[in-house]
């Protein structure tokens, strides 16, 4: 007959256990800001979009809120382009560096995880580069943190992560640059 050596403790210390996975919108910004290399790697493999986009959706809002009170011209099109910015982005640049990796490094991953890190990156640089000229650091700021979740979270080798990275980015960079014309006509059209 098997015995239950379960004690109000051990129950408790799971418990606890539990309830200390789940961390709050401000504690995740000062993990990711003063210790980025435990926080990504600590991320759990099995790990959900919940929590990344509840993180995603505060930083989003707020960024764009900002960036819409100080640098628009007040005009509907320009609060949905930053809004789709905010929360569109980070996918966007996942997609591509999912892309680079499935075509140079093999499946290192799942797009979920990377997503995930672009996500939390991108969430936790919001908060700041909503300020005038602030996005010269913020930028590298973000890819340098994806850089660290690519290597402590999903097993990239610093090259293959800074080679996502760049390439990513310019690949994003050249088809921004491409819709330049198609963007500036939806502008005009319903600006």
């Amino acid at each position: 007959m098997p015995t239950d050596t379960t004690t109000p403790a051990t129950v408790f210390e799971n418990v606890a256990s539990k309830k200390a996975k789940k961390t709050t919108y401000f504690q995740t910004v000062v993990n990711l800001i003063t210790s980025p290399r435990i926080f990504f790697t600590e991320l759990p493999q099995d790990i959900s979009y919940k929590q990344s986009l509840g993180f995603l959706i505060i930083s989003g809002l707020f960024w764009s809120s900002l960036r819409y009170t100080y640098y628009s011209d007040h005009s509907l099109f320009e609060a949905a382009t930053l809004l789709i910015n905010s929360f569109g982005m980070p996918f966007v640049l996942a997609g591509f560096t999912f892309m680079i990796m499935g075509l140079f490094f093999g499946r290192v991953t799942t797009f979920k995880r990377i997503a995930i890190i672009y996500i939390y990156a991108t969430g936790v640089t919001m908060l700041v580069s909503w300020l005038p000229t602030v996005e010269i650091f913020t930028e590298p700021w973000r890819f340098i943190l994806v850089a660290v979740g690519l290597v402590k979270s999903c097993s990239f080798k610093w090259t293959q992560a800074v080679t996502a990275i760049v390439l990513g980015v310019f690949i994003m960079l050249a088809l921004l640059a491409s819709l330049n014309p198609v963007l500036y006509q939806l502008k005009v059209i319903f600006g």
